[in-house]
């Protein structure tokens, strides 16, 4: 990494190469890792990324092509962006981490299943998932590997161990014979309860 170009009187920086940056949120104590090919800006301001980022904490990583920073609030927007998160795969064209920690992202991809070739996957429109890993997600399709499975408007769920299955179940019976099963709660709230069962055998 290569020295910073420092301007005490407004504060601002610009690298001439790669940096890293490190920040500490004196109140939660949250520690936020920046890697670039290049960044401008303020400490106290917002931080401009042109080239490819990287962006660490204890929560996960995400990485892409463009970043704006808003230090203050630690939150900012990612293009081309794909985050790494507690067992999960979320994608999208833009990514913005908001300043309650959400991620938002558009004309996205989530899965669970980290492998080379995924056993399933969603494609939405929009999605949001809170700190506590839970989803919202509008105009979505279920895929079982690249077969597409079903659409539905909009889906809040938890995808976290308890859950009901987001993919097909193998299951056997008399009428049926060998059956698939699709089951979830698509919306689950105090005044709102919607979900689907689907059997394919």
């Amino acid at each position: 990494y290569k020295e910073l170009i420092w301007q005490p009187s407004d504060n601002y920086f610009q690298s001439p190469g790669s940096i890293r940056i490190t920040m500490i949120d004196a109140d939660t104590r949250l520690r936020t890792v920046i890697i670039a090919d290049d960044a401008k800006g303020s400490p106290s301001g917002n931080i401009i990324i042109q080239g490819k980022v990287r962006l660490e904490r204890e929560t996960g990583t995400v990485t892409g092509r463009a970043l704006t920073y808003r230090v203050p609030t630690r939150s900012g927007i990612i293009l081309d962006a794909e985050a790494r998160l507690e067992q999960a795969l979320l994608r999208g064209e833009k990514i913005e981490i908001l300043e309650n920690q959400e991620m938002k992202a558009i004309r996205s991809y989530f899965t669970t299943c980290i492998e080379d070739r995924p056993h399933y996957h969603i494609l939405a429109r929009q999605i949001t998932r809170n700190k506590f890993g839970n989803l919202a997600a509008r105009n979505v399709t279920f895929y079982i590997g690249d077969t597409r499975i079903i659409s539905i408007p909009k889906l809040q769920k938890t995808f976290s161990k308890g859950d009901d299955s987001p993919i097909p179940l193998p299951s056997y019976s008399k009428e049926n014979l060998i059956a698939f099963r699709l089951r979830s709660d698509v919306i689950s709230s105090s005044y709102t309860w919607f979900n689907y069962d689907f059997t394919l055998g």
